[in-house]
């Protein structure tokens, strides 16, 4: 192993490609190690790299959401009874966060004209 003063860009850029091939190392994981070495070079070195040759900087990859059908819904729901059923159901019809319903408390509940009044509890 070569001290990293005798290594140049095109040593460096196989580096993070064999992390990328070998290791299997996520785009976050490639962009942390690139800022590293490019820290290494600029401020303890003080040999900046230049252009690091055929090097793509990594993008993370869209992480798409999972949607359940309205059957799937059901019958996930159909499952829970009580308390469970309840919180599973507002989460799902209002688009509240776990932790926002945990939080939840209500304040005023009228079965008569089918209203519900929420309030969170600060």
């Amino acid at each position: 192993m070569a001290h990293p003063t005798k290594l140049g860009s095109v040593q460096v850029t196989q580096y993070l490609t064999c992390l990328v091939c070998q290791r299997h190392i996520s785009a976050s994981t490639q962009a942390l190690a690139l800022n590293a070495i490019a820290f290494l070079y600029n401020k303890f070195l003080r040999k900046p790299l230049t252009d690091l040759p055929e090097f793509r900087r990594p993008q993370r990859q869209q992480k798409l959401p999972i949607v359940l059908t309205k059957n799937e819904v059901k019958s996930v729901l159909n499952q829970l009874e009580g308390s469970p059923y309840l919180m599973a159901a507002l989460l799902y019809g209002s688009g509240l966060y776990r932790i926002e319903l945990v939080r939840l408390r209500v304040k005023v509940l009228t079965y008569a004209r089918r209203k519900n009044s929420l309030a969170m509890q600060m």
